[in-house]
């Protein structure tokens, strides 16, 4: 079992690498990727599911003989070896980051990333359009929207783009105002005389 948040993510990152490259030469990456999903959907669903995969209470031979029971025929082989992996090295706790890895290696490999956009109000066909167009200006790949309304920032419009926010809101520009506003009063307003 793995003992930190950073080994865990880790060794999701190494075991969803080599789950890709064995998705991509059989062609199901797609198939593999949903089905990863529905299992961590299960964990977080059914966290009775998520505490089976972890507890070092459940042996390992009788953990692997309820995944082979629950899952053969009906998950790609290769998603159940890999559960069946993940149980025999005592790591099936991993399988919700290893799933979040293995969305990174299939989005970088289709050149595709997560956006989010938020606005105040629901944007149009051609306010998404121009929004989906700046993205993928800027980040030189095809985004996967994910489009929110947040009546909280009060109009313009915040945009994630992978890691990088680019935050226009007017809540933000109002606070921005304010805090430069205070900062200016607390120096006073510093007016020289010139003598004429």
């Amino acid at each position: 079992m793995a003992d930190s948040v950073d080994e865990q993510l880790a060794l999701a990152g190494v075991y969803a690498g080599a789950l890709f490259g064995l998705a991509q030469q059989a062609g199901a990456v797609e198939i593999v990727r949903d089905e990863l999903g529905e299992i961590a959907q299960l964990c977080a669903k059914q966290p009775d599911f998520g505490l089976f995969l972890a507890s070092r209470s459940v042996s390992m031979d009788r953990r692997k003989a309820s995944l082979e029971k629950l899952f053969r025929g009906k998950l790609h082989d290769l998603t159940l070896n890999t559960l069946l992996l993940l149980n025999d090295n005592d790591r099936a706790e991993i399988v919700p980051q290893m799933h979040a890895a293995f969305e990174t290696h299939a989005r970088a490999a289709a050149n595709e990333m997560l956006c989010t956009a938020v606005s105040a109000v629901e944007l149009d066909a051609g306010q998404r359009e121009e929004v989906l167009r700046t993205a993928r200006e800027l980040t030189g790949k095809q985004p996967v929207m994910t489009w929110r309304v947040d009546p909280g920032i009060l109009g313009g419009l915040v945009l994630q783009l992978g890691d990088v926010r680019y935050d226009y809101s007017t809540a933000r520009q109002l606070r921005q105002t304010r805090r430069l506003l205070s900062e200016r009063g607390e120096r006073g307003l510093q007016i020289r005389v010139e003598n004429a």
